[in-house]
């Protein structure tokens, strides 16, 4: 397994659920992690073949700077953003602080991180696969007519890969 981190974005941006943390705005931090497996070639030095963080830093600083009353819905927004651009993802972790949020004393930040998992293992290959059981899954766009896709899914107890599907429909 191959993680690959961002670690203390730090943006001024205009989250929040009252009228004034939305027009004064404030620091925020953002952490991101991103998990695949490792693949085939790795030393080819080649970055087509894994995530690159240039690109995952634009899709934060992108979610970021559109105002949002929750953090969790930021770090969810964000996830889903990155799913879209890579589908060979195994897991995921987003943390957003906002820092000196406006309470009553100190606080130094308050916190919500996301984590997500896609990682299943085939019934029927036994290898280990991303499945993200939502819209980003590889089925929701393979033109799996419905009662195949529940056939499928029935036979194998869940989530298949690619590859059983391919290994079924021959």
């Amino acid at each position: 397994m191959i993680e690959i981190a961002l670690n203390d974005i730090r943006l001024y941006c205009y989250h929040g659920f009252y009228e004034e943390e939305r027009i004064l705005g404030g620091w925020y931090q953002v952490d991101a992690r991103v998990k695949l497996p490792e693949y085939k070639g790795i030393e080819t030095d080649d970055l087509s073949k894994t995530i690159n963080y240039e690109s995952l830093h634009a899709i934060i600083k992108r979610v970021m700077s559109e105002p949002c009353d929750l953090l969790e819905t930021l770090a969810a927004t964000i996830r889903d953003e990155i799913l879209k651009q890579y589908k060979q993802l195994r897991g995921l972790e987003i943390t957003i602080k906002k820092l000196k949020p406006p309470l009553k004393g100190y606080v130094g930040s308050s916190e919500c991180t996301l984590k997500s998992s896609f990682e299943a293992k085939d019934p029927i290959t036994k290898k280990a696969f991303s499945c993200y059981k939502h819209d980003f899954c590889w089925c929701k766009d393979s033109g799996i007519d419905q009662a195949t896709f529940d056939r499928l899914k029935k036979q194998s107890n869940g989530c298949i890969s690619r590859a059983s599907y391919d290994t079924f429909t021959k």
